[in-house]
């Protein structure tokens, strides 16, 4: 490991002085970078390639997404996605007749927010468009809005109309929220397939520099898992007329990091198993953790520095194990019952993510190395820094000389450190005197 400023401690002892970051003050967080000014944050046009695992590139405001349905987020990012939002029902609520108010609001919002790169995902089917849905209708929103489009033409028709309307204002379209959950479509994976096959054709022709993603796939019942493989393989019969894959990567109740990464690594082993093109690149477009629980009212069923620590470890877990891009689920003013982690403003995850932020977007990112519990992560900004956290349980660090340590989240950086025991929480290490 010669060269790097970071490497385990093999034998105990010595002069090492030891740092135990396990449960530090917050006052002084803003003081750990400089921060990023959400309107000048570097972002990319279009959709980065590619999937594989350490991939290097050069971290934007794009690659930290977040969704609010209520206010503007106080966080340095530049991508948003809005969750059933274009809806059909509402959009077009008859044969022929659109009312684009609720869609114009929520991307006008957006756009005035600072977001330049914004993700929608369709859903909800009008009831003169849809198939009959057979046994119990579960559909959210409206009577039959899961049903899957007894015409294949409506779904174009309506497609165009929308592709039409906010060319150059909506970067991407997944084509659809959620869809093996009956809640929110009951078509089957050939049905969803060819929706998706038609969107492509509809935003190549009308919106070439936007990008189509699959519709958001659950993972965390095997219902869902089920459903990502027969839809995955319908698409790879259609020569895959997608720009990249998404995905929803909640744990299950109990779930942690390490849930999710053996989530992410399931994913990526079906869609390289079904041969998809090396180019297409997998995100997480939804992800927080014990959601739908109850209780945790008012911090969250996830609070304190654990919520600070899961909220980065998201994005940097993402990174190293070839998720180009996560989005945070979600931004709310008050108290939302769904999500386990809570995100508004002064919460730890809002440090964490605004932290993260100030840290990495501009840096170029290279790879992390995994050994014994410790994920070492290798960042270049105006120097070489690195961001280091533990899988499980404390990892005694040694480093290659003093060098500055600032917490994700809580407390002063430490100047002229030499060792330094790592948790769930990332530190930033700079080498040399701070």
């Amino acid at each position: 490991m010669s060269g790097k400023s970071l490497r385990l401690v093999v034998a105990l002892g010595g002069l090492a002085v030891v740092l135990l970051l396990s449960s530090c003050s917050s006052d002084t967080q803003a003081e750990q970078a400089e921060p990023v000014n959400a309107a000048t944050a570097p972002a990319e046009d279009g959709i980065r390639v590619g999937r594989a695992p350490n991939a290097p590139f050069v971290v934007s405001a794009n690659d930290l997404g977040v969704f609010s349905g209520t206010t503007q987020p106080t966080i340095p990012n530049k991508s948003y996605v809005s969750t059933c939002v274009p809806k059909w029902a509402t959009d077009n609520p008859e044969p022929g007749k659109y009312s684009w108010g609720q869609t114009d609001e929520f991307i006008s919002r957006a756009e005035q927010w600072g977001f330049t790169d914004i993700l929608s995902a369709f859903c909800i089917t009008p009831q003169w468009a849809g198939k009959p849905i057979e046994g119990e209708d579960r559909s959210v929103v409206s009577p039959g809005g899961a049903a899957p489009p007894k015409s294949l033409k409506d779904w174009r028709t309506y497609l165009e109309a929308v592709v039409k309307r906010y060319q150059g204002r909506i970067s991407g379209y997944s084509v659809w929220n959620e869809p093996a959950s009956p809640q929110f479509f009951t078509g089957s994976p050939k049905q969803l397939a060819k929706m998706t096959q038609i969107l492509y054709q509809v935003v190549e022709k009308q919106d070439p520099e936007a990008y189509v993603l699959t519709g958001g796939m659950q993972t965390h019942t095997q219902p869902y898992r089920d459903y990502l493989e027969g839809y995955f393989a319908e698409l790879a019969k259609l020569d895959w007329p997608i720009d990249g894959f998404s995905v929803h990567l909640y744990p299950p109740a109990g779930g942690t990091p390490e849930t999710r990464v053996e989530r992410i690594k399931w994913v990526q082993q079906v869609v390289d198993g079904l041969g998809a093109p090396a180019d297409l690149p997998i995100w997480d477009t939804e992800v927080n953790y014990e959601v739908s629980q109850p209780g945790g009212e008012p911090d969250g069923r996830i609070s304190g520095q654990r919520a600070a620590a899961w909220t980065a470890v998201s994005f940097l877990d993402g990174w190293r194990t070839g998720i180009r891009r996560t989005y945070w689920y979600l931004w709310t003013a008050e108290y939302y019952g769904f999500p386990g982690i809570q995100m508004r403003p002064g919460d730890p995850a809002t440090q964490a993510m605004t932290t993260l932020a100030n840290w990495v977007i501009g840096a170029e990112f290279r790879g992390c190395e995994v050994a014994d519990r410790l994920v070492d992560c290798s960042f270049a900004k105006d120097g070489d820094f690195r961001i280091a956290y533990s899988t499980s349980g404390n990892v005694e660090v040694t480093l290659d000389g003093p060098a500055e340590i600032c917490p994700v989240y809580g407390g002063d950086c430490t100047q002229g450190a030499v060792s330094v025991k790592v948790n769930d929480t990332p530190v930033r290490i700079v080498p040399g005197d701070g």
